[in-house]
């Protein structure tokens, strides 16, 4: 039992490891409602800045992490 217990704990941690390794954690981009979406923004303005969009705040910052790492919208 104790030993399920461990492997609970240890799988609890990797995950919490994964979540804050996740761009939008430790970059922090605005998160803002934007006419019928909402937007994610690392910068100043959509034209400098690292921007991306989605239907709830989660898929907006989901869509940023992917255009942070990868360039792409």
């Amino acid at each position: 039992m104790e030993y399920e217990h461990s492997q609970s704990m240890a799988a609890s941690f990797d995950l919490t490891q994964y979540l804050l390794r996740q761009p939008h954690v430790y970059m922090r981009p605005k998160i803002y409602h934007d006419g019928s979406s909402w937007c994610a923004l690392y910068g100043d303005d959509l034209m400098m800045g690292v921007a991306a969009f989605g239907n709830t705040p989660q898929q907006a910052a989901e869509a940023w992490d992917l255009v942070w790492m990868n360039g792409e919208i």
